[in-house]
């Protein structure tokens, strides 16, 4: 919109530069919303690993770990963004609001090195919990059974979500921070580098892959419904289906 509006309305040449105080909004804007949905994604598996492993104690002993994530998730993009802006004045001439100033290439570096640590240890745990199994307990209520039903619905729509966007983020951090080591001075560098952000192709996925995934399962519920309301409780196939249901459970 900023420039949009310069192209109609600028005097002299030196106005296709964005002001030092927009440049600063959208500059540090960007970083802040960039790292806090990082952070949010590891705070979100997290909490799975707490609601799987502590099932049966999750949803009454739990109940302040969501606001902790959050304050947690704030305080280390706030910690980000004083590593990463300490110091600047913003005086350099801009006229992109994405890319940082010249003088914090080297901490722009840094924190993508940084970032790199987390988008890998997210993408383990997250990997880590799609094969987590806990153990099955005969007697358990039906409340946490159907608690459990959830927590896997739940677990692996995250595993894909999860999984696809610590990828398109490592390998696009991969890619800006070679660019950036490498190719600094190609004059294309500020091209190449905003074309790597995976990221970017990852949100336009995201809604068609959730809509699949959640159709998916409605339909699997509806089955297992009618499997359970048709299933034949006399005779000779009543007792092969009310074997068949007691075996499960000591799976």
């Amino acid at each position: 919109v900023h420039h949009l509006t310069l192209s109609f309305l600028f005097t002299a040449p030196c106005q296709i530069f964005l002001t030092k105080y927009l440049y600063m909004a959208m500059n540090i804007a960007t970083s802040f919303i960039w790292m806090t949905s990082q952070f949010i994604l590891v705070s979100i598996v997290t909490e799975r690993w707490f609601a799987v492993v502590y099932l049966r104690s999750y949803e009454l002993g739990y109940k302040k770990l969501g606001p902790g994530l959050i304050a947690l998730t704030i305080l280390l993009s706030t910690s980000m963004l004083i590593l990463l802006y300490y110091g600047e004045n913003f005086d350099e001439p801009q006229i992109n609001g994405v890319f940082l100033p010249s003088t914090r290439y080297f901490y722009g570096n840094l924190v993508i090195s940084l970032m790199l640590v987390v988008y890998f240890i997210g993408c383990a745990f997250t990997i880590a919990l799609r094969f987590y199994k806990p153990r099955r307990r005969i007697r358990m209520p039906l409340s946490l059974k159907f608690q459990s039903k959830e927590n896997a619905i739940t677990s692996n729509l995250l595993f894909w979500i999860a999984t696809l966007q610590f990828m398109a983020v490592f390998l696009g951090a991969i890619g800006a921070l070679y660019i950036r080591i490498y190719h600094s001075f190609n004059k294309l560098a500020m091209a190449f580098e905003e074309n790597m952000d995976l990221f970017n192709y990852y949100t336009l996925a995201l809604p068609v892959l959730s809509t699949v995934y959640l159709m998916k399962v409605k339909r699997r519920r509806i089955k297992d419904i009618k499997d359970k309301v048709n299933i034949k409780t006399i005779g000779k196939d009543g007792w092969v289906n009310y074997s068949s249901v007691i075996q499960e459970k000591w799976k």
